[in-house]
């Protein structure tokens, strides 16, 4: 358990396999925001994210230009097509500029099979890594209430990481961009008619 604002550290000080995390950004200081960052801080080889929506806080994404500057290994699998899911069309343009931003640092891979992949977690040096409800976007670090469990276990940290290598084979790596509507184009919301600014 932690106390109201406490951002557990990724280091496994207590002997557990396992620890349960809920966050309520709202009210706990934006605790699940601290735990990524520090994770993502802690790595020194390699960093793996899967999720299906790709819109860092700018504060984590800060944190993954810092790994980059240390020479860790950034691997994102994530989605471009994101048809079937509600108002796909602006989340994919979401989407589009963070893989523009990262894809010639880091190496980011789109789904292509015939599922709709909905995995969300991070494996950092192979020895921890959090699964859970979290998307790589800021719904879920500012307003989502999210949950999901801190692993340390190292048979279950290995399986993961074969998991994350069945997606990779069936993804393809990004390696031009995503071609993005113009910044600063205004579309209409189809649900209330009303422009949008991206």
């Amino acid at each position: 358990d932690f106390a109201v604002g406490e951002a557990p550290s990724p280091a496994k000080s207590d002997g557990s396999l396992f620890r349960h995390l809920i966050s309520i950004p709202y009210n706990d200081e934006h605790t699940l925001e601290r735990f990524y960052i520090s994770l993502i801080d802690s790595a020194q080889k390699t960093i793996r994210i899967s999720s299906p929506y790709l819109r860092p806080t700018p504060a984590i994404l800060e944190a993954i230009d810092r790994a980059l500057l240390r020479k860790v290994e950034v691997t994102i699998q994530t989605r471009i097509s994101l048809k079937g899911d509600t108002q796909a069309w602006l989340y994919e343009e979401v989407n589009k500029e963070s893989i523009n931003r990262l894809f010639n640092r880091a190496k980011i891979y789109q789904w292509e099979g015939d599922s709709i992949l909905h995995s969300k977690f991070i494996l950092v040096d192979g020895e921890v890594g959090f699964i859970g409800s979290v998307n790589l976007s800021r719904r879920s670090f500012v307003q989502d209430v999210e949950n999901g469990f801190i692993i340390h276990d190292p048979e279950l940290m290995r399986k993961m990481e074969q998991i994350f290598q069945g997606y990779i084979a069936k993804s393809s790596l990004i390696t031009d961009g995503a071609p993005a509507i113009e910044e600063g184009y205004v579309i209409g919301d189809h649900a209330s008619g009303q422009p949008m600014q991206l």
